[in-house]
């Protein structure tokens, strides 16, 4: 474990602690620009759809952005022969928020570090104060929809671009003929062009039943960079999720990732805990299902769809729904960073490693190109 870090978020009060920049982490969400400026922005929202947005959804938001980011500028030290010995971090977050009174509950309390602890691996303590001069929620969005989100939808549905996540928008569009929203974390503007040709390739074979899009982005100074591993990235996009579909008076989210992934089986002895993501993780998704009904003051599903399918199974529900033109439009490598426009693959992370073997289980390899993976793991050599 490594030593205790205070992130303090925004104009939240430091009395009692001796702020050391050396250890400690500062982060905000509005005001001027500077080194620890966080941008938060919802794209494509149609300007019906924020009105009486709950107070405690506005600070679910921004929590989760809050501990996002913090994810991202803390690193962690990945040292896999004391397996992880360092790789868990001890996160004291102040963050003020509209209802302190609610997020210092005991059982929101709770629920936020027990699940985020899990997710993670990092030990979590929470200390909410007041918000002085609240932003408005207006300022996170951006309102250049053209309508036709508002009033319809039936759910809403987590779309990374992945092939898991692409599967799950044909069964619903395509197979199951639903309105749904597909809402997207752009991490990264290197992936935009191929989420915009993804949904224009189900938007074409949907018709008038073309799923509705809203984007994420969270920008921040490059400074703020330091960890790609991100595993608390499921809970800032299950908090987007759950607020748009507040929006939108629905009360439930939906995840597609298969099981293999989401049930966290390690592929050799150093990949234990967190070291393999836990996404979606039966125990994530039962904490997040806890934490977005307390906010909500109702119950709410998060749900997995495809918990008991393997990437196999996957590849074959678009396959057999005719979407087999998709795949290679799909992105599965975690090192996006070493994307090029050609290489859209590195080809030896687990999660590309796990496409291939998938692809040719499913009989479906022919539908995703070679010359797009950096490393052809079945004919060229890789680093030890």
């Amino acid at each position: 474990m490594q030593d205790k870090r205070y992130v303090i978020c925004g104009n939240a009060p430091t009395d009692g602690i001796e702020e050391n920049p050396e250890r400690d982490l500062r982060l905000r969400l509005w005001g001027n620009d500077g080194p620890d400026k966080i941008t938060l922005r919802i794209e494509d929202i149609h300007k019906k759809m924020c009105k009486d947005v709950p107070d405690a959804f506005q600070d679910l938001l921004e929590i989760a952005t809050y501990v996002y980011s913090a994810d991202q500028a803390i690193k962690r030290e990945d040292d896999v022969d004391s397996f992880g010995n360092n790789w868990c971090r001890d996160l004291h977050f102040l963050i003020p928020v509209r209802n302190p009174g609610f997020w210092n509950g005991p059982e929101i309390q709770q629920a936020l570090r027990s699940t985020l602890g899990f997710l993670s691996d990092d030990e979590y303590h929470f200390e909410f104060s007041k918000l002085k001069d609240a932003p408005s929620f207006q300022g996170y969005l951006n309102f250049n929809d053209d309508g036709r989100s508002f009033g319809y939808p039936k759910q809403v549905v987590m779309f990374s671009g992945g092939l898991d996540s692409l599967a799950g928008a044909v069964d619903e569009v395509l197979n199951e003929k639903r309105k749904v929203v597909l809402v997207t974390h752009k991490s990264t503007p290197k992936l935009n062009k191929r989420h915009r040709r993804l949904e224009k390739m189900i938007a074409d074979k949907a018709g008038e039943n073309a799923p509705l899009h809203i984007g994420v982005r969270v920008n921040k100074n490059k400074g703020l960079n330091y960890e790609y591993t991100q595993r608390s990235r499921s809970f800032l996009y299950v908090s987007i999720g759950a607020t748009i579909a507040r929006m939108l008076n629905l009360k439930s989210v939906r995840f597609y990732e298969n099981g293999v992934i989401s049930l966290n089986l390690p592929v050799c002895a150093q990949v234990v805990g967190s070291r393999a993501t836990r996404t979606t993780h039966p125990r994530v998704i039962q904490g997040f299902q806890k934490i977005i009904s307390l906010v909500a003051g109702e119950p709410f599903t998060i749900e997995n769809p495809y918990i008991w399918k393997t990437k196999a199974d996957v590849v074959e529900v678009i396959t057999k729904a005719g979407c087999q033109d998709m795949i290679a439009a799909s992105t599965t490598c975690t090192h996006t960073w070493e994307m090029t426009k050609d290489r859209t693959h590195c080809g030896t992370c687990s999660q590309c490693i796990d496409r291939r073997f998938a692809m040719i289980a499913a009989k479906a390899d022919q539908y995703d190109p070679v010359a797009a993976y950096k490393t052809d793991i079945f004919t060229q050599g890789r680093n030890k």
